[in-house]
C-alpha cells in the first residue's frame, strides 16, 4: 500500500467531507514549474506544447543531453536523468563532479530558470508558514531566512516544521549527535525552540511533522521525503489557507513542485527562499533539475 492508499485508509466518516476535498484537489500541476496564482512564479521550463523553455534547451546543449524538437516529456525526462541524475542512493556531497568546466555558461542558464537567485515572498500574509526539512546547517539557514522575512514585515499565523524521522549524518551533523539528538525531527525542533527570534514570532503556534521511513516495493527501507512530511501533515486535516514554504536555492524549485503534486487545490503555495551558495557545484543543480523533470514527469503521466 502506497502512501496516498494509506492516506485514504485512515480517513473515517466524520471526516468525509475533508477527504472529498483532499481528494478532489489531488491532481497534476501539468508541466509548469510553478503555481499560476503567483505571477512572480510561473515560469514554465516546459510549457503546455510541450515546448522547452530556451534556457533548459541551453543546457541540453551545453551538456550534450539528446534533445530534438517534438520530443516527449518523457523522452527529455529519460535524457537528463542519464546525463545529470547522480543516483537515488547518493548524497550530494558524494557526487561526482561534473561539467565545472561549463560552469559559467550553466548557472546562467539556471539564472534564467530561476533556479540560482533569491527568492522573494510576493505578499505580506500567509496562513502557514513551513520549513523544509534538510541536514541540520540547512534548517538553521531556512529558519534564519524566515526570520529575515518576519522582520520585513511577512506575517503567518502557524509555523509547519516538516521533518522526518531519518537518523543524523555521522560526519555531517555531528554536532548534533554529541547534544544527543538522533533525528532530523529533533534537530529541527531544538533549533526553532533555541534560535533567538522576535517575541512575536516566538509566541507564534508551531507544529512538528515527524514523516516515518517508508519501504519501498522492493522492501528496502527509504527515508522521509517532501512528500511524505507534507502527507503527514494532510493527515493532521489542517484548514486551508495560503503557505509559504521556506527553502533554499537550488532547492526551492524540486520542493515546490514535489508539494503541488500533493496539495489539494484549497492550499495556495509559495515557496521561496535565499539564493544557492557561489560554490554550489554544477553537479548538484543539474541533478536536481533532473528530478524536477522526473517529478513533472511523474505527474503528468
Amino acid at each position: 500500500m502506497n502512501q496516498k492508499q494509506a492516506l485514504t485508509a485512515d480517513f473515517h466518516f466524520k471526516h468525509w467531507k475533508r477527504y472529498l476535498a483532499i481528494s478532489a484537489g489531488i491532481i497534476a500541476v501539468g508541466i509548469y514549474l510553478f503555481s499560476a496564482w503567483n505571477p512572480n512564479q510561473n515560469k514554465a521550463i516546459i510549457d503546455h506544447h510541450g515546448t522547452p523553455h530556451p534556457a533548459l534547451i541551453q543546457l541540453f546543449h551545453l551538456t550534450k543531453v539528446p534533445f530534438k524538437k517534438g520530443m516527449t516529456l518523457g523522452e527529455v525526462t529519460h535524457n537528463t536523468r542519464k546525463q545529470w541524475f547522480q543516483g537515488a542512493q547518493k548524497e550530494r556531497w558524494e557526487f561526482e563532479n561534473r561539467f565545472e568546466v561549463q560552469r559559467m555558461a550553466i548557472v546562467a542558464a539556471l539564472q534564467a530558470l530561476e533556479m540560482v537567485n533569491e527568492r522573494k515572498p510576493q505578499v505580506k500574509h500567509y496562513t502557514y508558514a513551513w520549513i523544509h526539512g534538510a541536514l541540520a546547517q540547512s534548517i538553521e539557514l531556512r529558519i534564519q531566512y524566515l526570520i529575515t522575512q518576519w522582520k520585513q514585515g511577512v506575517r503567518f499565523q502557524e509555523i509547519v516544521l516538516l521533518a522526518g524521522d531519518r537518523a543524523l549524518e555521522p560526519i555531517k551533523e555531528k554536532i548534533w549527535t554529541e547534544k544527543g539528538l538522533k533525528t532530523e525531527s529533533e534537530v529541527m525542533e531544538w533549533l526553532w525552540k533555541n534560535t533567538h527570534k522576535p517575541q512575536a514570532l516566538q509566541s507564534l503556534p508551531y507544529r512538528l511533522i515527524k514523516a516515518s521511513q517508508w519501504v519501498d516495493q522492493n522492501g528496502q527501507p527509504k527515508r522521509p521525503g517532501t512528500k511524505d512530511t507534507i502527507w503527514a501533515w494532510l493527515k493532521q486535516y489542517p484548514e486551508p489557507g495560503r503557505i509559504l514554504a521556506i527553502s533554499h536555492q537550488p532547492f526551492c524549485t524540486y520542493q515546490h513542485v514535489g508539494a503541488l503534486g500533493v496539495l489539494p487545490m484549497r492550499f495556495k503555495l509559495e515557496t521561496i527562499g535565499p539564493a544557492a551558495s557561489d560554490v554550489t557545484p554544477v553537479s548538484v543543480y543539474l541533478d536536481n533539475l533532473a528530478r524536477v523533470i522526473y517529478e513533472i514527469n511523474l505527474q503528468n503521466g
